[in-house]
């Protein structure tokens, strides 16, 4: 396996690790989170109490993109074509989900998979449309060749 596996690998794994414990904090612990990140941002926004509905919003869209994006490129970097990894990764979006009335103050919610799907779809047309491109380029390259 090249070094870049094991960096992308070791990347992807922390991110995972940092996702998850984000993910089940109990219910104080996650909305004493996203109100300090909300306070952080208010430069941004005044409204505080509006930036932490968003931000508890679309955060489960931005991490499920960037885990997405990060898996997609361990495995194609380790020679597994990426497609593999893709139903995977929505189960993962929904597993997520499921073991959230298992953590005190967290419950189910259809929406919040639905959301982290989402990411999942965003992280697989940015990197399959980023690959794409860049297979575009290199066939343009060694045709002028």
């Amino acid at each position: 396996m090249p070094k870049r596996f094991y960096v992308l690998l070791c990347i992807t794994v922390a991110s995972f690790i940092v996702m998850t414990w984000l993910s089940h904090q109990n219910g104080e612990h996650t909305a004493q989170t996203s109100m300090n990140l909300a306070r952080w941002l208010s430069f941004i926004n005044p409204d505080t109490e509006a930036v932490n509905a968003w931000l508890r919003r679309y955060a489960h869209v931005f991490l499920f993109s960037i885990m997405t994006i990060l898996i997609l490129m361990t495995l194609s970097a380790g020679g597994i074509h990426p497609l593999v990894g893709v139903p995977f990764l929505y189960v993962l979006a929904w597993i997520d989900e499921v073991t959230k009335p298992f953590i005190q103050g967290r419950h189910y919610h259809l929406e919040d998979v639905k959301l982290n799907m989402a990411g999942v779809t965003i992280g697989c047309v940015l990197f399959f449309g980023f690959t794409a491109i860049i297979y575009l380029i290199r066939i343009r390259i060694s045709n002028r060749k």
